[in-house]
């Protein structure tokens, strides 16, 4: 706006210094004169860029450039593993029932044992696979189960409104504070086997 009211000021006096014969100029003006050309100049530059970056913003929204299209997404492969026909693996048997075994070793309804097993290596090793089969083939003899994935930063308050969830057991979505499901949790797996 500073330079559209300059450049009108300035074709204003500058039409009254082109009428006026050169003979009859004054230094001073012819000075002035020659100054406001050459801002002129400039000014036209920066119309003129000013019109390249407006013709951009037209093109852009003729072809309907979106800066979300190019965001990546990313598929958690374990999520991808719960899927998997146990069928589709291949030497996966062994192991799955290598691990039932240490699971329901001395585990008779009666003893109640908690044990804890824990698959580690190297990632696409198929981890999440081999706990899923574990978990498939286990689940009927226990009261209740889920299974959830855990990543290395997991958002604990959706982790145990996913585990209340797959135990088909209500909870309010507005329930803010992790120690309320944690009591939650608690209270419905007291005196129940879960897998």
């Amino acid at each position: 706006m500073f330079l559209q009211a300059e450049l009108r000021s300035m074709e204003g006096a500058l039409e009254k210094i082109s009428k006026t014969p050169a003979d009859k100029l004054d230094n001073q003006d012819k000075i002035w004169a020659r100054d406001p050309k050459i801002r002129r100049k400039i000014a036209t530059g920066i119309r003129d860029i000013r019109s390249r970056v407006e013709e951009m913003s037209r093109r852009r929204d003729r072809y309907k450039v979106n800066n979300d299209a190019a965001v990546p997404v990313s598929v958690d492969t374990r999520l991808m593993a719960q899927y998997e026909k146990v069928t589709d693996l291949v030497g996966i048997d062994d192991s799955r029932d290598e691990i039932i075994q240490i699971l329901m070793e001395g585990n008779e309804p009666s003893k109640q044992q908690s044990k804890i097993v824990s698959i580690v290596g190297f990632g696409v090793l198929g981890k999440t696979s081999l706990s899923n089969a574990v978990y498939e083939k286990l689940r009927a003899q226990f009261d209740c189960c889920a299974f959830v994935s855990v990543s290395q930063t997991p958002d604990m308050k959706n982790l145990f409104k996913c585990m209340l969830n797959d135990f088909g057991e209500k909870f309010s979505e507005k329930t803010q504070d992790e120690g309320q499901l944690i009591k939650q949790l608690r209270e419905f797996l007291q005196d129940k086997r879960y897998e």
